[in-house]
């Protein structure tokens, strides 16, 4: 894992990144809302992790998959940030722009859960490349040894 990036591929509770941002791409799917981390059918906010909600902000649906794990929720953030170039002005504000679509939401969520697969399999990579070259190690000194 390269310097840096460590909390984009952390585990939080039982659950990596990418499925963090899986879910909560799910969860607004199933509703999107502006203005509020999360909302009842009535449209009155809630708490994006407790009962009744019917819709999720970006950063609410987030905050409800990684079940307010403060390390994945910053995780999958900085992923999905990084999709839409939004440092300046945070996720929220994104998200709650006038001019935000449902569709663009969806879309940004997208991008990160590929980015979020990528580093997986990279990360995967590194792995094994490790284990062979302590293996690799081992057996030589191994050899050294017996020699």
């Amino acid at each position: 894992m390269t310097e840096g990036n460590e909390t984009e591929t952390s585990m939080t509770e039982g659950k990596t990144v990418l499925e963090v941002l899986t879910q909560a791409r799910a969860l607004i799917a199933d509703g999107w809302t502006q203005g509020a981390y999360a909302r009842n059918i009535f449209g009155a906010p809630v708490d994006p992790c407790g009962d009744g909600t019917a819709c999720f902000c970006s950063l609410g649906a987030l905050y409800a998959a990684s079940a307010g794990d403060i390390r994945g929720l910053f995780a999958a953030e900085t992923i999905l940030v990084r999709q839409v170039d939004t440092f300046a002005i945070g996720l929220a504000y994104w998200n709650d722009r006038l001019d935000r679509t449902h569709a663009e939401v969806l879309s940004a969520f997208d991008a990160a859960i590929l980015k979020a697969k990528e580093r997986e399999t990279i990360d995967a990579a590194i792995e094994l490349m490790d284990a062979r070259a302590m293996s690799m190690a081992s057996s030589q000194s191994e050899q050294a040894g017996t020699a």
